[in-house]
């Protein structure tokens, strides 16, 4: 059996990871950015990483924003969700980007909350739903219906997507040419008037083309339960242009599901049920979970100048895993990072690099901090190379540039992109990570 490797990292030094030197610029290259947000942006810790630039996007009201940037496969440009409203702008730009009404009622497939968009193959369009809503409450009308939102011109329909099951109430577009999951008679409860939803569904369909490909009952939440939405969900396509996705329900049951098979129980049971947030490897054999760790303690209102109660201000720290790899077939853990957080702590998801030799993954506020961070780790055996300031914004998306070499922190109040230093570096960073 493959040895469990544990790396205690929560404040561990840097040293025993990489013998790298930072070689960041002195004055990265930044837009829109204050320059306390490009300062919080240089790497926390020495590593083989730098700050490349920083873009701060205009005309975004954060308090209206409710995903992070959805950047384009060429770069160019990024989509922003908001709860009646979509901005979508060019990277780098100072202009405003433009804003396109959409009121939607809980979208997303399940309780995933990544917004139902996604750039198209060619960054020319985004695929998308619209709704007809009740205003001011959001109340749904109506089911979602596909759209296409070209870079230039208004919102186009494209074909419904219908099943005997009920309505299209949630959709995960996988790719960017228009296949997605999708669930249909799930969400009666946000309907007016309400309906009830006797046959849950999940299907795979093509969403450009108006098909349903392939249909599945909702699984039990657990035993004989009544079906309930998926928690969460990470699907990408195999070499053959098909869907496998891995989704687990709250109940804790985790599935996985290859277009055209029937969904399948894993033997995962990566611990008690919390907030786990999760990302499939390329060669989709393997599942890095976060687990979501965070500090006890209350959580209180205050209003105008009242102060806090100091039992507001106590944390309980709490320990445990941070982030473990996990064998999808056989429900092994092949290794995990543990740490304690002394403060609230958000997990975001991980992401993966293209090759998957290495992740990113959130870490919560270490002894002695007031900041959570994003640590660069091996995905051979989780050890740590590198560690980020998390910056401020509502939500983040974690990415890796097509070739491994960049990577970005993508917020919607800043975007910051990393990359590897100079060549002499990188045969150094890749020859230590190559002998662990």
């Amino acid at each position: 059996m493959k040895r469990v490797f544990v790396a205690a990292l929560i404040g561990a030094s840097l040293g025993t990871a990489v013998a790298a030197t930072r070689a960041a610029p002195p004055h990265p290259p930044s837009v829109g950015c204050h320059p306390r947000i490009v300062d919080q942006a240089a790497p926390a810790t020495a590593g083989p990483y730098y700050l490349a630039n920083a873009f701060c996007p205009s005309g975004l009201n954060s308090s209206y924003t409710i995903s992070a940037p959805l950047i384009s496969p060429d770069g160019r440009h990024f989509l922003v969700a908001g709860y009646d409203s979509l901005w979508i702008g060019a990277i780098g730009s100072t202009a405003a980007p433009r804003v396109i009404a959409s009121q939607l009622t809980a979208a997303s497939l399940g309780y995933r909350k990544a917004p139902p968009f996604a750039w198209r193959d060619d960054s020319k369009a985004i695929l998308g739903v619209r709704q007809d809503t009740m205003r001011p409450s959001g109340f749904a009308l109506g089911p979602l219906s596909p759209i296409e939102i070209p870079n230039v011109g208004e919102p186009r329909p494209l074909p419904l997507v219908k099943d005997v099951a009920g309505g299209l109430d949630g959709i995960l577009w996988v790719g960017g040419g228009g296949l997605a999951l999708a669930e249909f008679g799930t969400k009666g409860g946000y309907y007016r008037p309400e309906h009830d939803d006797p046959t849950p569904t999940l299907a795979i369909v093509d969403g450009r083309k108006g098909k349903v490909l392939q249909t599945v009952p909702m699984p039990l939440s657990h035993a004989e339960q009544p079906r309930i939405l998926v928690g969460d969900i990470d699907a990408r396509l195999d070499r053959q242009g098909k869907i496998f996705s891995l989704f687990v329900l709250n109940g804790g049951r985790w599935f996985e599901w290859k277009q055209g098979k029937l969904p399948r129980e894993t033997l995962l049971h990566p611990g008690p049920k919390g907030s786990w947030k999760f990302a499939l490897s390329p060669d989709l054999k393997t599942v890095l979970i976060g687990h979501g760790l965070s500090a006890g303690g209350l959580i209180c209102e205050r209003y105008g100048g009242t102060p806090r109660r100091p039992e507001c201000e106590e944390r309980t720290p709490q320990s445990g895993a941070v982030a473990d790899l996990w064998d999808v077939q056989t429900g092994r853990r092949l290794w995990s990072i543990a740490g304690t957080a002394y403060d609230f702590s958000k997990t975001d998801r991980p992401a993966i690099s293209p090759d998957g030799r290495y992740a990113l993954i959130s870490m919560p506020v270490g002894k002695g901090s007031h900041r959570e961070t994003i640590a660069l780790v091996s995905m051979v055996d989780g050890r740590e190379i590198q560690r980020f300031n998390k910056p401020e914004s509502y939500d983040f998306v974690l990415r890796f540039g097509d070739d491994g070499r960049s990577f970005s922190i993508d917020g919607s109040l800043a975007i910051l992109t990393y990359q590897l230093a100079e060549k002499r570096q990188k045969s150094s960073f890749r020859n230590e990570v190559a002998s662990f």
